[in-house]
This record gives structure tokens, C-alpha cells and sequence, in this order.
């Protein structure tokens, strides 16, 4: 490690890859860790996301199931960026057209070299259900859906014995899988390409 080095600091616009697997929902604010990730990117960089999301914005909304298990889950497994596939894919694409395109990105971009008007859109190029590959209900929770947990005499047992958030959210997770309202998802994402500041104030074609 260089000792003159910002101990907090990462080199701007400088890695390959950035891959996550079942960390991203633990983030406290799931739109400006996509910023940050894409900040460190070098243009053509990727992100591989492997994680659980909501397959519809309706487990965002109580009354559309009248069970409030999706904030239970989260409050569980403290999990607050547990968002629907298609809230993440709105996400991603204001962000390439919006913050990320300008720079937006929490922190002082006037000094990098590259154009943040440029640099920073990040696209979707790969989405993969994981669920359905890996057989996860098949595999994972065997059985019929009658078979599944029963929580409310869950909740109930819970209550009396004090039992574990984890093991909470483990029983919600597999009635949300179980049921197709959990999928376990990869999205493959990639930085786009921008122009690079050139020296004498005009700009460059990034390689």
C-alpha cells in the first residue's frame, strides 16, 4: 500500500468488474451503491448481480396481499434493498439517463479524466432467472405448496419462544419462492462507453 495514499479512497474509473452475490439487498441505499459502482468502473467495465428480488411491485403495496410478508423479510434478514425485478430495471435506466450521466455521484468528479457527461450509463445486457435454472423450489423447498410453513402458527410460535430473525426470514423466503413472489435473479450490467478528456481541452474516443 502506498502510505501517501487517501486510506478511504478508490481509484476512479479503474476496475474491470465488480461482482456481488446475495449483498447487494443489504444495502442501505440500493441507488447510490449502483452509482459508486459505476464511478470505480472503467467504461466498458461490468457488474454481475446475484441476488433475491420481488417479481412484482405489488409486494411493495400491503393491501395487495394482505400479509405484509416482503417487509417482513426485510426487517428479518435486514435486507432493505429487497426491490421488484421491474423497480430494479427503472432504476438502472433513470440512472444512465439522469445521476450517473452527469457525474452524480456523491462525490467531487471535477477532477477525473474522464467526461462525466460521457461516462457513468450503465445498461443492462444480461438477465438471468436463477430460480427456475438452479430448480431452487424443486431443490431448496421440496414439496407441494400445501407442504409450506405455516406462519401464522409460526408467528405465533416465534412470539412465545423468541425465536431468531434469521430463521424468520429463512420461513418467509421459501413461501415467497415457493409461491413465485421471490426470484433469485443475476443482471448483468455494463458501463458504457464514454469520451476521455483530452489534453488540449477536446475529446478522445475511450478504448
Amino acid at each position: 500500500n502506498n502510505n501517501n495514499n487517501n486510506n478511504n479512497s478508490i481509484q476512479q474509473h479503474y476496475y474491470h468488474g465488480v461482482y456481488s452475490i446475495e449483498a447487494f439487498v443489504h444495502s442501505p441505499n440500493y441507488i447510490y451503491t449502483l452509482m459508486k459502482w459505476s464511478h470505480h468502473l472503467r467504461p466498458g467495465g461490468r457488474i454481475v448481480l446475484i441476488d433475491d428480488f420481488l417479481v412484482s411491485d405489488d409486494d411493495n403495496d400491503n393491501d395487495s396481499h394482505n400479509d405484509n410478508l416482503a417487509d417482513e423479510f426485510r426487517q428479518a434478514w435486514n435486507i432493505p434493498s429487497l426491490v421488484s425485478i421491474p423497480a430494479f430495471i427503472q432504476s438502472v435506466q433513470t440512472l444512465s439517463s439522469s445521476s450517473l450521466s452527469s457525474g452524480n455521484g456523491n462525490g467531487d468528479d471535477s477532477n477525473n479524466d474522464y467526461d462525466s457527461d460521457n461516462t457513468g450509463a450503465l445498461e443492462i445486457i444480461q438477465v438471468q432467472d436463477l430460480t427456475v435454472d438452479y430448480k431452487i423450489p424443486q431443490y431448496n423447498y421440496p414439496g407441494r405448496i400445501s407442504d409450506m410453513p405455516d406462519l401464522k402458527t409460526m408467528r405465533r410460535q416465534r412470539n412465545r419462544q423468541t425465536l431468531s430473525a434469521p430463521w424468520w426470514g429463512a420461513k418467509i423466503r421459501h413461501v415467497l419462492t415457493k409461491t413465485g413472489r421471490l426470484k433469485y435473479m443475476m443482471f448483468v450490467l455494463e458501463k458504457k462507453k464514454g469520451k476521455a478528456k483530452a489534453k488540449g481541452g477536446g475529446e478522445e474516443e475511450e478504448e
